[in-house]
């Protein structure tokens, strides 16, 4: 995780970064490569969601409680969910190690619509 350059273009892609490195030329276990430019932490726990699904399921969108300020560029490489092959890397793991974040559940204050009581009506003609 580096600062960004503030012009540059703002996106994540399947694979490695202009330097061209892929750590899964030596550890083919750990298949996903995600190289995300230019984006705040926010940004990147919002794209994860697409990114990771596996490991996130059905959970709400990640909430970045970070207080980083700034746009990054991200490099991260881990396994798929369900992967547990000698040299397997968790999202968490990924996440912690190569990052230095921390991926846990948390409470948020936000806005929910709830429907608590639903009646069947017979239409009516117009």
């Amino acid at each position: 995780m580096k600062k960004a350059n503030p012009g540059g273009h703002s996106g994540c892609i399947e694979g490695p970064g202009a330097d061209g490195k892929d750590p899964r030329t030596t550890n083919p276990v750990a298949g996903r490569l995600v190289t995300c430019l230019n984006m705040t932490v926010a940004e990147f726990a919002s794209e994860l969601k697409n990114r990771a699904s596996g490991y996130l399921g059905q959970s709400p969108v990640p909430v970045d409680s970070t207080h980083l300020d700034g746009k990054y560029d991200f490099t991260l490489n881990f396994s798929g969910a369900g992967v547990s092959a000698p040299g397997a890397i968790t999202l968490d793991q990924a996440l912690d190690q190569q990052l230095g974040l921390k991926l846990g559940m948390g409470n948020h204050p936000g806005t929910a619509l709830v429907i608590d009581h639903c009646e069947e009506e017979t239409p009516t003609a117009n």
